[in-house]
């Protein structure tokens, strides 16, 4: 009995490739037939069901920081240029300070002129309408500096 249980353990082994050629035969197209069938809806189905509803919430999320980024936006804007306008209107009154020194040592310079009877030619001053064609969108105002504690004098001085 032993030989036969030898023999047919033999023939088994000789046997297994041809074995495993035939399932695999008949098994690789039952596989890819269910695979095209049924794998991809699966799939699609399996996607719909668990990922959809998180890709749904995290799309209304977004949108919710989108409005706040936006709303942030807005507000660094502002105040950017809140800052930019105040700081304009400071080089703008700085300007304007220097020229009403500018036009206090002309006047300066042009009454020793006249006072040496050298008054044919004078030096320009730097009126209004000039300097509002220099920074268009101002507003008409005084550009002497008397107020600003510069005291008007027919000598030229340094300003501080």
């Amino acid at each position: 009995m032993s030989t036969l249980t030898e023999n047919f353990d033999e023939s088994m082994k000789a046997a297994e490739p041809a074995i495993r050629e035939l399932l695999r035969l008949d098994f690789d197209p039952k596989v890819s037939e269910t695979i095209h069938r049924s794998f991809r809806a699966k799939i699609n189905g399996t996607l719909i069901k668990h990922l959809l509803p998180g890709a749904e919430q995290q799309a209304v999320e977004i949108l919710q920081q989108h409005n706040q980024a936006r709303t942030y936006l807005e507000k660094t804007l502002e105040k950017e240029a809140e800052s930019k306008i105040k700081s304009n209107q400071r080089q703008q009154d700085d300007v304007k300070y220097k020229i009403g020194i500018y036009n206090q040592a002309v006047e300066g310079i042009n009454s020793c002129l006249e006072a040496m009877q050298l008054d044919r030619k004078k030096l320009p001053l730097i009126n209004e309408s000039e300097f509002l064609s220099i920074f268009p969108g101002s507003e008409a105002v005084n550009i002497s500096p008397v107020g600003n504690g510069i005291v008007k004098s027919n000598r030229i001085f340094d300003a501080e």
